[in-house]
């Protein structure tokens, strides 16, 4: 009789490449943990720091100073270019100033030329005015960037009539805003009186356009009143059209008292 043999079957093979593959995970697997474990690991062991204070006592870095040197030149030679005149010192003050009734009637001009419609009249903020004057003689670009340094946009908001003394009131209770010529009142105690527009009383069914700046018209300085009212945007720095403003002007510029605001002294 001959004798068969007979192969591993199917299954046997099958069986057999399983657990080869699990082998090679395994020991794969912990090949990679025992690799990751001989890592070198940083932990935060302690946060230090030291104040270094800097005044006039501090050594100059002479490396710094070289470095900036050419832009501090070429942006003091834009800074001191003269654009215009000031015919007479502008000086800011509350209830009312030239400076301010001057930035003031400039906002309503310049608002309405870049929007095109018609405004009603302008108000800035007092501490929106960041230098006590602008002195008589040349007035360069530079005090004009000391007068508005922040960059704040022009912009017209939409207030219905039977909202604006709360605009009034609150310019009362902050002892006097700039107000463009449209617009007069009186401060009594921290309330304001006798509020008028063209010399005509409010119309509380009227919609009234006013034009300020972004800062205010968003709810600054205590401004809530103003939140929510719809926009008209100019995209116009208000620096910006404070200096188109001054460059157009042919004669040197002025302004006057004018009793827009009464009391409050």
């Amino acid at each position: 009789m001959r004798a068969h043999t007979q192969g591993p079957t199917a299954h046997h093979c099958s069986f057999q490449i399983l657990d080869m593959l699990y082998r090679c995970f395994f020991f794969g697997l912990i090949f990679l943990l025992l690799l990751t474990a001989c890592q070198p690991r940083t932990h935060f062991v302690k946060r230090s720091y030291e104040a270094q204070a800097i005044n006039d006592q501090t050594p100059v870095d002479s490396s710094m100073v070289q470095l900036i040197q050419p832009y501090k030149a070429r942006m003091a030679t834009e800074m001191n270019k003269v654009i215009g005149q000031v015919a007479v010192t502008l000086s800011k003050a509350q209830p009312e100033s030239t400076l301010g009734n001057w930035v003031a009637d400039l906002v309503y001009t310049q608002t309405k030329t870049y929007t095109e419609t018609k405004v009603d009249f302008a108000v800035v903020n007092y501490g929106g005015l960041r230098i006590p004057s602008l002195p008589a003689g040349p007035l360069t670009k530079g005090k004009i960037f000391e007068l508005m340094p922040f960059d704040n946009t022009l912009v017209v908001v939409k207030m219905m009539g039977s909202d604006l003394p709360l605009l009034f009131h609150h310019m009362a209770q902050k002892g006097g805003w700039p107000i463009s010529r449209q617009a007069k009142y009186t401060i009594q105690g921290n309330r304001a009186t006798d509020m008028r527009i063209n010399d005509q009383a409010f119309d509380p069914d009227r919609e009234y356009l006013i034009a300020t700046n972004d800062y205010l018209a968003n709810g600054g300085d205590q401004c809530t009143f103003f939140k929510g009212k719809k926009q008209l945007a100019t995209g116009v720095l208000f620096r910006d059209a404070i200096l188109a403003y001054v460059q157009a002007q042919e004669a040197p510029i002025s302004a006057r008292l004018e009793r827009r605001v009464i009391g409050g002294e």
